[in-house]
Formats: structure tokens, sequence, C-alpha cells
């Protein structure tokens, strides 16, 4: 991509990134701006009636989104090449002068100016369709939302969660389970609209509907249910989450800070702006919604329905590798490896299996594929249809397969 406004430019090319820095910073701020916009008017397209006229503006104005997030992405990346080459120009300079402190000029205003810019730029997440929700990888592809048991939950301090290779989670705060995912997921669904950072506003059952609870189009929404919503909310903000994601790393809580509005009546929710590093390129999976509610009530098929959807092709895991990554509780207070054996074995046959075939079921109904077997040395096989995007990848770029994650 070239250097907008590339003319005039100062002879030094130190001086040369810095300046162009500050020009992509703000392009890609006006990208961003046009993007929500586009994604607003799209939002409010699907809720008409489906016409001819509709489809015909809903594909132009797909499109122009994905025009514009490709645009932005080049910008993104000429950032981090400029950011890379004024870095190694300054530790070049610092190693012949290291005992200098290099005087104020109006490069170091420009620098401070262009920071000050760069975090006060909109954060804004892909955008995705209703059907969908969009989650980080590494949230999916680790026992951070586990597949655990209802009832008290366990308090922890920089745990390690299990993940698989080239991502690290050290969690502090109360356990997580797949209803939690629900509401994060609803979060970031209604959060996709606007820049990370801004107040997200909703009411309670508005907000129970859009993540399924209630029953049908939340007609049966009660006190319990706006208790449990409570709770879930208190267990996203009560937490601190550090994760390594490939070359990314995002440190803080899954929510920011929430409360309910006593003038309005409506619930406000922040989310973290510097979340968004976790939905890089490849770096996030757009799960099938109504796959996942028809999975409610079976906590390890939707853990494994998240985890493979993360996959184009998955590669073979061990069972003892998805005992793991699940998060399950069971065997922890074996003392020996037979007696952990045996718990794992009782797993596998009395919630793994059960689970894999209740998530084949649910497939079905929805018209995708979805099969496994279990072959010589426990080795969990699964053959999944691959989204749109995965096909893609796949054409274009085969990718690495997993490993069995020892």
């Amino acid at each position: 991509m070239s250097n907008p406004d590339s003319t005039n430019q100062p002879s030094s090319g130190h001086d040369a990134d810095v300046l162009s820095e500050d020009r992509f910073i703000r392009l890609s701020k006006q990208i961003s701006e046009e993007l929500t916009a586009a994604q607003a008017r799209l939002i409010a397209l699907e809720r008409r009636e489906d016409t001819p006229a509709r489809q015909h503006e809903t594909e132009l104005l797909w499109r122009q989104i994905k025009t514009l997030e490709t645009k932005k992405s080049e910008c993104e990346g000429e950032i981090a090449r400029l950011q890379e080459r004024i870095r190694a120009c300054r530790d070049a300079r610092d190693r012949k002068a290291p005992d200098q402190t290099p005087a104020g000029s109006l490069l170091d205003a420009v620098r401070r100016k262009t920071t000050e810019r760069a975090l006060a730029a909109p954060a804004q997440l892909p955008f995705w369709p209703d059907a969908v929700r969009g989650v980080p990888n590494g949230i999916l592809r680790s026992a951070l939302f586990g597949a655990i048991k209802r009832g008290k939950r366990r308090y922890v301090e920089r745990e390690v969660f299990a993940s698989v290779q080239g991502i690290d989670i050290l969690y502090t705060g109360p356990r997580l389970d797949q209803s939690d995912l629900d509401v994060w997921q609803g979060a970031l669904h209604l959060a996709r609209l606007a820049p990370l950072g801004n107040r997200i506003e909703f009411t309670e059952k508005s907000f129970l509907r859009l993540i399924g609870r209630g029953g049908e189009g939340g007609v049966n929404i009660g006190k319990s249910d706006r208790d449990w919503l409570k709770n879930a909310l208190a267990r996203l903000s009560a937490n601190t989450v550090e994760i390594k994601q490939g070359p990314y790393a995002y440190a803080g809580s899954l929510v920011d800070e929430y409360f309910r509005d006593e003038d309005s009546g409506r619930y406000v929710l922040v989310l973290n702006p510097r979340m968004k590093v976790m939905f890089g390129r490849e770096g996030w999976t757009q799960i099938d919604w109504s796959l996942r509610e028809a999975l409610r009530g079976h906590p390890l098929a939707q853990w494994l329905h998240g985890f493979y959807s993360t996959h184009a092709c998955p590669f073979p895991l061990k069972v003892e590798t998805l005992h793991k990554l699940c998060g399950s509780a069971t065997g922890e207070q074996t003392q020996t490896d037979a007696e952990r054996n045996k718990a794992i074995l009782g797993w596998r046959n009395d919630s793994l299996i059960p689970a894999l075939d209740v998530l084949v079921e649910a497939c079905l109904q929805v018209g995708q594929a979805f099969s496994w077997e279990i072959t010589h040395g426990d080795l969990v096989n699964v053959s999944r249809d691959p989204s749109k995007s995965q096909r893609k990848h796949l054409q274009a770029k085969p990718g690495k397969p997993l490993s069995d994650g020892k």
C-alpha cells in the first residue's frame, strides 16, 4: 500500500516514517468511522422485509464493508511496519550514544502526538451478521470458559489454564462456564456496532432474549433470569485475564465495568478497547448461534462446538488432551496414575462420547456435517464442514495442523 501524501516529506528516513505513521493513523480512524456507519446501515437493512431491492442493497453494503475492512487491515499493517522501522532507527541511535539523552525536538513532539492519537483512535471489532457470534480463537481453544458443573465456583489466582500450543492464559477470578460465555458473546455482539470503550446500553429483557434465555422470544423471563444475569456480569468483571495469542497479548478483565442506570432502568456495559488485539486477522471465529442454542443444557457439547469451529481441518487429539482443554474437574482428586486413567476413561464414556453424539444430532438438524470416531491410542478424529472463510483459507494457504497437545 503506498504512503498517502508522500510528497514534501523530510529527507530524514526516521522523520518521514514518523510523519507517515501519523497520516496512516488518521486514515485508519477515518476508515473505522466509515466502516461503523456501513455496519449500522446493514443492521438496519437486515431488519426490513426481505425483497429483491433489499437483497441488492445488502449485497452492495457487504461489498463496501469488505473493501473497508481490507483498507483498514492494510493501514494497520503499514502502521506496524513503520513503527518497527522507527523502533529500529531509535535503537540504532541509542546504541551509538547510550549515555546521551536526546534533546526535545519536533520529532519527539510528533511522536507524543502520534501515540496519543493511536490511543484515542476508535478500537473497532470486526463486523459479523446477527446469525453468528464472534469469539477469539484463544478463548475457544482453552479451558477459560470451561465445561464445568453447576454450583459453587472455585476462585483461582493467576492460574495457568490449559490451552493449545501457541496460546498462554493466566486467569484470576471465579471459574467461568459456558453460560458465562453466552453473556460475554452477547456483550461482544452488541459492542461490534460501536468503538470499543463506548457505553453499551440495553435492558435486562432485551439482553436475555439476545442470548436465548427465557424460552422462545423470551416470554418466560423471570426474576431468576435477571438475578442470574447480574451474577454472570459480576463474574465477568471481577477477573483478570492475561492471554497471549500468537504475536498479540491482552491483560485485563473480560468486562471493564457495568452498572444499572437507575434513571433509565437500563444496563450500561463497557469493554476494554485493548481487547481488539484478540480479533486480529485469523485470530477469531464466527460461531453459529442457532447451533449453539440447540446445544443449550449440554455444556461439554457447547465447548466442543466452539473448539472445533476454530479449525477448518481438525487434527486428531487424545481424549486426555480434550479432557484438559475443556477444563473438566473429573479426576482432580485422584492420587495415582491408575486412578487418573480410570477417571479419564469414565469421562470419555460418560461425558465425551454422549456430548459428541449430541453435537452430531444438532449439526444434522441445521444441515451441517459433523462426524467423529475414537481410534487406537484414544485419538479423537473429527470431520466437519469448514465455514466459507475457512474454505477460502484452505484454498489460499493450507493451515498447519493442530498438535495433540501433550
